[in-house]
């Protein structure tokens, strides 16, 4: 019943099927068997809907297998591959059904064992490669560098497609198809025995990282590094050197020639030969790493820098999220880092910039893009410790506004320290103006003139008594002078007699 619900025609009831299939696969896994023999069933019917068979794949790719269950792993890879012919076979094939059909090879074929007799769909594989997307051609190349693996060596077919795929733009515009490609490169490149491919691939790889982001270079830049560590010194001196062009000026036989023609002698490198064996790698100076060493980041700098001085690079993460620019803004806002699912010793990466264990690692163990940011924090911290130190001193000798809070509530309540009573004085000037008031009077009485008199000696005091009985004289002659004009006005009687003259106006 759940099977045939992968065909509903509603998405959401096929969706929730899937999921329980795989559920009740986890709860009971002696029943895989039986439940792939119903799937393939529902696959190979007549009237089945592509969109069944697209959840019926998907069903089958999350089943987990294990090394004891080879009958099973090779039942799923004849059903995946009997799909990918009847879906490549079609004018216009589904790239959905495409990968999904090759994801589930790629997980089951290692739970094979021995040959499959596989080479029929090798040819296919080969012809499909170069027609397909970028995402769905890696898939291929993945599968196809597994199966030659286990029928044997790797073909100069393989090597071909590949340094020929590398060469497609969309492969590099999504960072998990651009870490699949550097994966599957140190693979090829580990396990081939010829130098100048080799370094075939190494010239095109740092051709396409120079027009490419931080984190692919990286990632380029630790790949090559890799493979020049497994491989012996006397390859890295022929890498770096470029002989002479006598040496190899001998014709060359074609290699897929049928009638045995030979080719002009190659004397200079093609970027564009499809053969990586033939591009004439061995005349070209990797001149790339020169130019990545004074790169504007500072990791792509010492990993260049190293692999030139044949030092090993000592990094360990991941350089698709390390060298991101959300990871560098993230770090820049003091964001703490996500929590890694590996095991293992924690880095710098995962620490948060702001802790002391971070601000206490010296700078030889700070990744080379976040040096800037821990000298900042440093420097920073520093500085607020002289800060503060200073802000200490003076707030020993100010009283805080605490402090004077408190101070102004026990005023209130008449219960102020002596030490801290700043206005004491203020208080006994209060007082001696209160007493006076009491007194009524506001300059002293009589005694307290004889009183300041008395700080006089006689010669002061005849002055001053002097002094006095001038001015006092002085000034009754001006006001006698003052009055002078008013001494001749008329007396009562003669205002009397001048009433009587005017009377006459009323008569």
């Amino acid at each position: 019943m759940l099977v045939n619900k992968l065909g509903d025609p509603e998405k959401k009831v096929a969706s929730k099927a899937c999921g329980f299939l795989v559920r009740v696969l986890q709860q009971h896994p002696n029943m895989k068997l039986i439940v792939v023999e119903e799937v393939e069933r529902l696959l190979y019917r007549t009237n089945v809907s592509p969109k069944a068979q697209y959840y019926a794949v998907c069903f089958l790719v999350q089943i987990k297998l294990a090394d004891t269950e080879n009958a099973l792993a090779v039942r799923l890879v004849k059903i995946y591959f009997s799909l990918f012919k009847a879906a490549t076979a079609k004018k216009i094939s589904n790239p959905k059904m495409v990968s999904a059909i090759l994801t589930g090879v790629n997980r089951t074929y290692p739970f094979t064992k021995g040959p499959q007799n596989l080479l029929d769909h090798i040819d296919h594989l080969f012809r499909y490669i170069h027609t397909v997307t970028a995402q769905v051609g890696i898939q291929i190349l993945m599968l196809l560098y597994q199966v030659m693996e286990r029928e044997g060596a790797i073909t100069d077919r393989f090597y071909m497609a590949l340094y020929r795929k590398m060469m497609d733009s969309d492969l590099l515009q999504h960072s998990g198809r651009s870490s699949s490609l550097l994966n599957l490169l140190y693979k090829s490149m580990k396990r081939d025995p010829e130098t100048m491919r080799v370094k075939a691939f190494i010239k095109r790889i740092l051709q396409l990282a120079m027009t490419q982001s931080t984190p692919f270079i990286c990632g380029a830049l630790i790949v090559i590094s890799e493979v020049l560590k497994s491989k012996p010194n006397s390859f890295r001196a022929k890498l770096f050197q470029a002989p002479s062009v006598s040496s190899t000026a001998a014709p060359v036989k074609e290699e897929h020639s049928k009638e045995g023609t030979s080719r002009l002698p190659i004397t200079d490198y093609s970027a564009a030969a499809r053969n990586p064996l033939f591009c004439g790698a061995e005349f070209a100076p990797i001149w790339e790493l020169r130019v990545l060493s004074q790169h504007y980041h500072p990791s792509v700098c010492r990993f260049a820098d190293n692999i030139l001085r044949n030092k090993p690079l000592d990094y360990a993460g991941d350089p698709f999220e390390d060298f991101t620019a959300i990871h560098f803004l993230d770090r820049f806002v003091y964001r703490n880092p996500k929590k890694r699912t590996e095991d293992g010793q924690s880095g710098a990466r995962d620490m948060p910039v702001l802790s002391d264990q971070y601000l206490n690692l010296p700078e030889k163990k700070i990744p080379d893009d976040e040096r800037f940011l821990h000298r900042y924090l440093t420097q920073r911290l520093k500085q607020k410790k002289v800060a503060v130190g200073h802000d200490d001193m003076d707030a020993a000798s100010d009283v805080s506004d605490s402090e004077f809070d408190k101070f102004l509530d026990d005023f209130e309540k008449n219960e102020v320290d002596e030490d801290l009573d700043f206005a004491a004085d203020m208080n006994d000037v209060s007082e001696e103006r209160g007493s006076i008031d009491e007194d009524g009077s506001l300059f002293g009485d009589d005694d307290d003139d004889e009183s300041v008199q008395g700080d006089f000696s006689a010669g002061e005091k005849d002055a001053l008594n002097a002094a006095f009985s001038d001015s006092d004289g002085e000034e009754g002659d001006d006001g006698d002078d003052a009055m002078g004009d008013f001494a001749d006005a008329p007396s009562d009687e003669d205002a009397e007699d001048y009433d009587d003259e005017m009377d006459f106006d009323d008569d």
